[in-house]
């Protein structure tokens, strides 16, 4: 069974009073987050994803980001940097308990320029931290940071068994 947190978004300005003239225009953008288990060595995802895994398990935190449709044949976003931030594992009170991955560049953004039906796909190796779901199975919600504007955040629920 596969399990996707997606989000979507339709950035199209219409005439009206107040717009945020700095804001994305005429394009769709599909953000979608998911849990994968190891391949063969766990230097790769596998092929399955998982909805959860134990403490001191390594799962891959895998990242879809596509542009769907535009009115133009491209559309600027603007995305973190792959040593920045793309996750952050949070709790049903929405207390951060972990980053995924630390980020080794803090506030760094970049233009990426999309063309119709292009993906950028990240996937983060991320060893399930012991201090998580220290008195048994704890859901939490991990949530999706690469897309910086337009802002899109998907959340995916993750059980992490102890």
């Amino acid at each position: 069974m596969r399990q996707l947190a997606i989000v979507g978004v339709v950035a199209a300005a219409l005439g009206a009073g107040c717009l945020n003239t700095s804001a994305p225009k005429g394009f769709t953008v599909q953000y979608a987050i998911a849990i994968f288990g190891c391949g063969a060595s766990c230097d790769a995802p596998g092929p399955e994803t998982l909805a959860d895994a134990k403490r001191g398990d390594t799962v891959w935190v895998r990242h879809d980001v596509a542009l769907i449709s535009a009115l133009e044949p491209t559309a600027y976003a603007r995305v973190r940097a792959d040593c920045e931030e793309n996750a952050t594992v949070e709790t049903a009170t929405g207390v951060v308990r972990v980053s995924i991955p630390p980020s080794a560049c803090p506030d760094s953004v970049e233009t990426h320029d999309f063309v119709a039906d292009s993906v950028i796909s990240r996937d983060d190796r991320w060893i399930i931290d012991s201090s998580l779901a220290a008195t048994g199975p704890t859901a939490y919600a991990i949530i999706g940071h690469i897309l910086v504007r337009p802002r899109l955040e998907p959340r995916f629920l993750f059980t992490i068994n102890q």
